[in-house]
């Protein structure tokens, strides 16, 4: 039996960027995401550093009305200078 992998939209969706650790950064991504969700806070937002302290993660669960608002914020934070991944 085939598993049904759609997303029903609206929903939370959790977004991973993962990038150079520094200020700036998480700055940068919080701004372009609360630019297409106003309902993000300090709540929906957790962060991590990685082990050698080069990089810092940051994953955000934002409120997505559809694929296109979602690709059009990955696409915002893929422009990035300091952004390596986004999932």
């Amino acid at each position: 039996m085939a598993e049904d992998n759609t997303i029903s939209f609206p929903c939370v969706y959790p977004i991973k960027v993962i990038g150079a650790d520094s200020d700036q950064f998480a700055t940068q991504v919080l701004e372009i995401i609360a630019k297409h969700d106003t309902t993000v806070d300090a709540s929906k937002v957790s962060e991590k550093t990685s082990q050698s302290g080069k990089y810092r993660s940051l994953t955000v669960e934002l409120f997505a009305t559809g694929e296109p608002h979602i690709r059009t914020i990955f696409d915002a934070l893929r422009n990035l200078p300091q952004v390596k991944l986004v999932l």
